[in-house]
């Protein structure tokens, strides 16, 4: 008797401990979606996009991009729903995704439980199947959705489910960005700037998944006392014309993007140092190191932009 009253002693701190945790995270969730309370006209537009490219994948009439807070559930993105933007706070649909952390996938709406009283299963868009995937800020936590829903019936395909969760990335790094103070041309190069470069990644990162579109990222760092970013940049675009896209990182840091690999050979990245050597350098002491990485299947262009800038750190500071 004593025994069994220690195990349900325990069994109750236990669940009051896992309410208390479940409770912080919501609160500090939902600070993370305050963050994105006031997105910028940039960033509507991706998410807009991604609603449209959600319907288009499941091939159904509504597609959802969600922020899901406290009271209610924005519509910062939709096809197809009559100009609704926001829903009821209700459980079984971009809630669930939100709360469970993972893709929410429901085959029979009208009949499932959890969500047969939903709005959108009851009222006039008579939803009937719907797939979400969860959307992460940079630091983990889940804001919203990118879904898509139908009265039909549809399963999707596991391909169907990377796409959405390749948009959700997407619409979360356009949120997050900083406010475009960025000119999308640097003004002393002339070249796409980094804002520029952030918004073909998020597009390339779609395309990878859905379109199954690879290809290349090369990093080329120019440095010395008195290295001239506008002379290196013309030189690399006239290299690089035709096969790849340029773009200024700052401080003679440049990144671009090709169809393959095959396009940055480092003897023309470096055509206007006087040596080639495997670091590249010439007698006045400046230097150019170029990194070169893939995405395809197993690495996302992001991913890609980051091990081409730690190769030609790596090939700058001499480590292997």
């Amino acid at each position: 008797m004593l025994l069994s009253f220690s195990r349900a002693a325990s069994s109750g701190r236990a669940r009051t401990a896992r309410s208390g945790e479940v409770a912080q995270r919501e609160k500090a969730r939902l600070l993370a979606v305050a963050r994105f309370e006031r997105p910028a006209p940039a960033a509507l537009a991706v998410a807009q996009r991604a609603a449209e490219v959600a319907a288009t994948v499941l091939d159904a009439p509504f597609g959802l991009c969600t922020i899901v807070g406290e009271r209610a559930i924005r519509l910062v993105g939709a096809v197809g729903l009559d100009g609704v933007r926001e829903l009821p706070r209700e459980g079984g649909l971009c809630l669930a995704a939100v709360t469970s952390g993972r893709a929410r996938v429901v085959e029979r709406a009208d009949v499932d439980r959890r969500t047969r009283a939903h709005s959108l299963v009851c009222g006039p868009s008579a939803v009937r199947s719907y797939a979400g995937v969860p959307m992460l800020t940079s630091d983990g936590f889940e804001v919203g959705t990118v879904a898509a829903a139908s009265p039909e019936h549809f399963v999707p395909a596991p391909r169907s489910l990377a796409a959405l969760e390749a948009l959700a990335e997407m619409v979360a790094a356009a949120f997050e960005a900083e406010p475009a103070d960025l000119p999308p041309l640097d003004p002393l190069t002339g070249l796409p700037s980094r804002r520029r470069l952030e918004e073909r990644l998020r597009v390339l990162s779609a395309e990878r998944v859905w379109e199954r579109t690879w290809g290349a990222i090369a990093v080329v760092e120019f440095r010395s006392s008195g290295c001239d970013a506008r002379a290196w940049g013309a030189a690399l675009r006239a290299a690089l014309a035709g096969e790849a896209e340029v773009f200024t990182l700052g401080d003679g840091t440049f990144a671009a993007i090709a169809g393959s690999a095959a396009a940055f050979d480092p003897r023309r990245l470096t055509a206007p140092l006087d040596e080639v050597r495997q670091t590249f350098r010439r007698a006045d002491g400046s230097e150019a190191c170029v990194g070169i990485a893939t995405y395809d299947e197993r690495t996302a262009p992001v991913e890609a932009l980051r091990l081409a800038g730690w190769r030609a750190y790596a090939e700058k500071s001499g480590l292997r």
